[in-house]
């Protein structure tokens, strides 16, 4: 069932919430090869002032140079690659760089690619799915939550998501209606 009110209202409200930002002039990279997913998330980034998107299909270390910060969006495995993916996003990181991974790549199936996180001392991997309640709420500030403030709620319009173990490093930012962590 789509609802398009409220796909409409989301949007206005993303719409006035960015006209008030300082675009922060950042170059984001999203997995391209898995699933298809990846339209969606570089989709929803278009538009935002400041932001850079583009897709790449092989993180190959010069390739991770040209991101601030790459996405790996619902993926649950990885497609032919020249180098050795795991380790040049972990030396992306520790260079400064941001990974994002969601949905089924952070560990959903233990058996693909993304089974065992990349950095389990952050999140350490997937620990179930609700579905059908949208509701979230965040748990704690952090600039990846922009001006909201813990204990803040809203509705997001995916169909459901996956709650994940925080590692011993990681900071909870956003919990579902369980109040089980979906955002480290």
């Amino acid at each position: 069932d789509l609802d398009i009110a409220s796909e409409i209202k989301w949007r206005r409200q993303r719409g006035d919430y960015l006209k008030g930002l300082t675009p922060p002039d950042i170059r984001v990279g999203v997995y391209s090869m898995d699933l298809g997913l990846y339209r969606g998330v570089a989709e929803s980034f278009r538009g935002v002032p400041g932001v850079k998107i583009s897709t790449f299909s092989d993180p190959t270390k010069k390739e991770l140079e040209t991101f601030d910060v790459i996405v790996f969006p619902a993926c649950r495995d990885m497609w032919d690659t020249t180098e050795g993916w795991r380790e040049n996003v972990k030396n992306f990181v520790q260079n400064g760089g941001g990974a994002v991974f969601s949905h089924n790549a952070v560990g959903r199936f233990p058996s693909s690619a993304f089974g065992t996180p990349l950095f389990p001392e952050i999140c350490a991997g997937y620990a179930g799915q609700l579905a059908g309640n949208p509701t979230l709420t965040v748990a704690a500030a952090h600039p990846s939550v922009g001006d909201w403030r813990p204990g803040q709620q809203f509705k997001h319009i995916y169909h459901d998501h996956l709650h994940i173990s925080p590692g011993p490093q990681g900071k909870v930012v956003l919990k579902n209606a369980l109040g089980k962590p979906v955002m480290v």
